[in-house]
């Protein structure tokens, strides 16, 4: 086993150095091991799972995605009287709060309401006394841990109601009895 006060091995390139080796297996094992638990704890700070209710330290917002919120009617660039107005009916995360936007002749988008949507996720909103002119609506839907998700634009025109026609029979006695 010794020769000359130095070890043996049954491999002769087998030299000290060798030793060195699992004496690194073992330092990268405590590496890993560590690198785990010092996410784990990271992870544990972040959550604030034992954070008083009061502390300085935020955690991270929430920031997986929501449904999509649509607006399903009215259609896309319809032109409706104000008496075929009805119902801007659509679709976000159930329980969201839900805004409804118009643009109209003005350069600001102007809130029309806020409903939360039911627990399918469908909102609506009455469309009343919009005077004639293009108009685009937006939604934009909330939830509680403050994320959102905006519509696309639907554009619609208003449009004048129809002038009821002259009785024309009344008309005609009229000229008749001159």
């Amino acid at each position: 086993m010794f020769k000359d006060g130095k070890p043996q091995y049954w491999i002769e390139w087998y030299d000290r150095w060798h030793l060195l080796l699992p004496l690194l297996l073992v330092a990268l094992i405590g590496a890993a091991w560590w690198t785990q638990r010092a996410s784990a704890e990271i992870a544990h700070e972040i959550s604030g799972a034992d954070r008083p209710a009061n502390s300085p330290i935020r955690t991270l917002p929430d920031l997986r995605p929501i449904n999509p919120t649509t607006i399903d009617t009215p259609s896309n660039g319809r032109g409706l009287t104000p008496s075929q107005l009805g119902n801007a009916e659509g679709r976000a995360e159930p329980g969201a709060l839900v805004k409804l936007y118009y643009l109209g002749t003005s350069a600001a988008w102007t809130e029309l309401g806020q409903i939360h949507a039911d627990d399918t996720g469908h909102y609506r909103f009455l469309l009343t006394n919009f005077p004639p002119g293009p108009y685009r609506l937006r939604a934009r839907a909330q939830t509680e841990s403050g994320r959102t998700a905006d519509s696309s634009d639907v554009l619609i025109t208003v449009v004048p109601d129809p002038v009821p026609p002259r009785n024309p029979g009344r008309r005609s006695r009229h000229l008749g009895n001159r």
